[in-house]
């Protein structure tokens, strides 16, 4: 089966060929437990075995300030993207009519755990593993070939659907393990000069006058305190949830190209108007220069409709340091991608896409609501901190980037 769509392209026209896979992994909503218990689609929100709640103010709309709607949690853990990582991603929108098509209407959070141990293992496997193996070619880990119980992985049942299977070196390695911190430094003979400068104070302020010094300090006065969090609400302080489904997962697989179709061509239904046949007095050329807008943004839709129409009943779309499947080029979020996605807020680190919702969710959250004032989103993005930045060992909870784009209102 080939890899990729390229495999297709021969001078052959009696060649044929079945579906192919794709790098993505697919979500599908289910009422039968798929094995994961933690990830889901709408319901009351869950938190890591033992974990304590995100802080109070993730739950509330960045626009009126009300408590939001869970849309997902998922395990999300990627051990070899991030030895010894335990990580959970959730989506929340507000449900408040005024807050529709605002920025920070729909929040996305991570939560990250590392255990040290662990961590520093997997990583001096995967580090001799791949230094031994760099002089060859290998094929690129498939992280998500395992999300949502898509392949059985080969540890424990409760491991994260998301995870690749597989020996370490199919996989990154851990990318905050330098690769010297397992090399011994090399001893050496302190000279007496070195030992001289040893044996002074650290502090220049010890050889002033003790009164002086005092008053540096004071003046310098004591650290803030840390600011103090406000406690996740309860569940009576939220909306009804919506009504919560198991995620099942599969591997992509879509139809192959048709040989005699030509990439740059429009789809079917599209055209671009002369201006000289279709224009009429001296608007011709504004009309020509509009359709030209419209036909970009319906190729860029036709795409997303046509890849949504292989697999119609899915919900979710897991790509880790992938590309998503984009809703339109034109708005403020095409435009501009990737640079769209901002930095990680906490370490700086380049964020990176990992996954996104796909209309078909809406149908499953919204299948107990009656008329048509439900959300009107045509994808969800989610782009994460791509070094996974935590606070030393500790749980952590990092507020990550969420890009939304909204159905194309109607003229």
């Amino acid at each position: 089966m080939p890899p990729n769509a390229e495999d297709y392209d021969s001078d052959s026209d009696d060649e044929t060929y079945d579906d192919y896979e794709t790098d993505v992994t697919l979500g599908y909503a289910s009422n039968d437990s798929t094995g994961d218990d933690f990830s889901q689609l709408g319901g009351h929100p869950t938190w890591p075995s033992n974990a304590a709640p995100p802080p109070g103010d993730f739950s509330k709309c960045k626009v009126c300030s009300k408590p939001m709607s869970s849309l997902l949690q998922l395990d999300a853990e990627l051990p070899m993207e991030f030895p010894g990582h335990e990580r959970k991603v959730y989506l929340f929108t507000c449900r408040q009519k005024a807050c529709r098509r605002r920025e920070g209407s729909v929040r996305g959070f991570r939560w990250t755990k590392v255990t040290p141990a662990t961590a520093t293992k997997a990583s001096e496997s995967t580090q001799i593993t791949t230094e031994s193996e760099s002089v060859s070619s290998k094929p690129k880990a498939d992280l998500g070939a395992s999300l949502f119980g898509a392949k059985p992985a080969s540890g424990s049942g409760s491991a994260n659907p998301f995870a690749a299977s597989g020996p370490a070196s199919d996989g990154g390695s851990n990318p905050f393990a330098p690769k010297s911190a397992t090399e011994p430094m090399p001893p050496s003979a302190a000279s007496p000069a070195a030992a001289t400068q040893a044996s002074e104070p650290a502090d220049p302020a010890a050889d002033l006058p003790a009164t002086f010094a005092s008053k540096a300090r004071i003046a310098a006065g004591p650290p803030p305190p840390p600011t103090p969090t406000t406690p996740w609400p309860s569940e009576s302080d939220f909306p009804t949830p919506y009504p919560p489904s198991h995620i099942a997962a599969e591997k992509e697989y879509i139809s192959p190209p048709s040989k005699s179709s030509d990439p740059s061509a429009l789809p079917p239904g599209v055209r671009l108007l002369d201006a000289e046949t279709e224009g009429q007095g001296s608007g011709s050329g504004n009309k020509a220069d509009a359709s030209a807008f419209e036909s970009v943004s319906d190729k860029t839709f036709q795409k997303f409709s046509d890849r949504l129409a292989e697999n119609p009943e899915q919900v979710l779309r897991y790509h880790f340091r992938g590309q998503p499947l984009l809703y339109s080029k034109t708005d403020g979020l095409g435009k501009t991608w990737p640079a769209a996605m901002k930095r990680c807020g906490s370490c700086g680190s380049e964020r990176v896409f990992e996954l996104q919702l796909v209309p078909g969710a809406i149908v499953e959250l919204e299948r107990e609501e009656e008329g048509f004032e439900g959300m009107d989103w045509g994808t969800v993005l989610l782009g994460v901190c791509g070094r996974d930045c935590a606070e030393g060992n500790e749980e952590t909870w990092r507020e990550e980037w969420v890009g939304v784009q909204w159905e194309v209102l109607g003229t």
